[in-house]
């Protein structure tokens, strides 16, 4: 899980081990999942921390939802029948 959370973030060798711990249980977190909903505000999206994890279900070939405050809430509950 340290390969995978150290190859997906572009200055992983400038984090502190608080943060490299995070990253790598958000990792475990996602590799064990199926899919993965995720949550956009504004314009900004595969940011900080939840950008981190997007990339790490990118890489792992998950299925990604992103929904925003206009979400229909019909499009989650077909992704999540998938």
């Amino acid at each position: 899980l340290t390969d995978l959370a150290s190859v997906n973030h572009p200055t992983w060798d400038n984090l502190g081990d608080s943060a490299k711990k995070f990253l790598i249980r958000n990792a475990s977190i996602i590799s064990s999942s199926d899919a993965v909903i995720a949550y956009q505000s504004g314009s900004k999206s595969w940011g900080g921390g939840t950008g981190h994890s997007l990339k790490i279900a990118q890489a792992l070939g998950k299925e990604i939802l992103m929904v925003n405050a206009n979400a229909d809430l019909s499009q989650v509950i077909s992704f999540l029948l998938l």
